[in-house]
C-alpha cells in the first residue's frame, strides 16, 4: 500500500495534486506524530518516563524504517549559563522523581522558546513524539509498528495518531481487512 493518502483521492483535483505535490517536496508522507496525554495530573514522572521508553524504542528501530524518534526526553536545546555562555544540552537530561524537581523541570521548559507546542503543551499535559520513515520501506508497515510500541508502552496515557503512515493504514485496514472473507463467499456463490 502506498503511504500516500492521496492515491485514495481523485487525482484530477487541483487541490488533491497541490497537497501531494506540496508534501513530497517537504516528506510530510515519510513524518508521522505521537501525541500522548497524561491522564491526570500533568507532567509526572511515570508519563515521562513512558515517553522515554517509547522514544527510545522507536529510535532503536531503524532497521525496520524509522529513520529518527524525536521527543522532549531526547531533544537538544540550548541555553545561557550564569556567564551568559550558550551551552546545549538534553532537555530532559534525568527524569526527575521528587515533585519539586519536575516543578523546576517543568519551569525550565515552559522558559525555552522551543520547546512548549513543540514537544509538550503549554498546559504540560500532553507530549509529541515525531518521527521520520525511510521512505524506502513501507509506510503503512511502520506505522503499525509505531502503534505497537506505543500501545505496549503507554500505560494509562491516552494516545492520538498524525501523519500520512497512520491515515493510509487505516485506509488500508478498511479496505484489505475485508477481503479474506470476500474470495471464500465469492466462491461460495459460484458454487451455490
Amino acid at each position: 500500500t502506498s503511504a500516500d493518502p492521496t492515491a485514495y483521492l481523485p487525482a484530477s483535483r487541483e487541490d488533491v495534486r497541490f497537497w501531494h505535490q506540496m508534501s513530497t517536496r517537504f516528506g510530510a508522507f515519510e513524518l508521522l506524530m505521537v501525541g500522548l496525554e497524561e491522564p491526570g495530573a500533568a507532567f509526572t514522572s511515570d508519563g515521562l518516563s513512558r515517553l522515554a521508553r517509547i522514544t527510545d524504542r522507536l529510535a532503536e528501530m531503524q532497521g525496520e524504517g524509522i529513520l529518527w524518534s524525536r521527543s522532549l526526553t531526547n531533544v537538544a536545546t540550548q541555553q545561557l549559563d550564569e556567564e551568559e555562555t550558550v551551552v546545549a544540552g538534553l532537555m530532559v537530561p534525568a527524569i526527575p522523581r521528587e515533585r519539586a524537581d519536575l516543578d523546576a523541570l517543568a519551569a525550565r521548559v515552559l522558559a525555552d522558546p522551543q520547546v512548549p507546542g513543540a514537544f509538550v503543551s503549554k498546559d504540560l499535559k500532553a507530549y509529541v513524539i515525531l518521527l521520520r520513515a525511510d521512505p524506502r520501506k513501507d509506510a503503512g508497515t511502520i506505522a503499525g509498528l509505531v502503534e505497537r510500541v506505543v500501545d505496549e508502552e503507554r500505560g494509562p496515557m491516552n494516545e492520538v495518531y498524525f501523519g500520512a503512515p497512520f491515515v493510509t493504514r487505516v485506509i488500508g485496514k478498511q479496505f484489505y481487512d475485508p477481503l479474506p472473507w470476500v474470495v471464500p463467499l465469492f466462491a461460495l456463490g459460484l458454487a451455490i
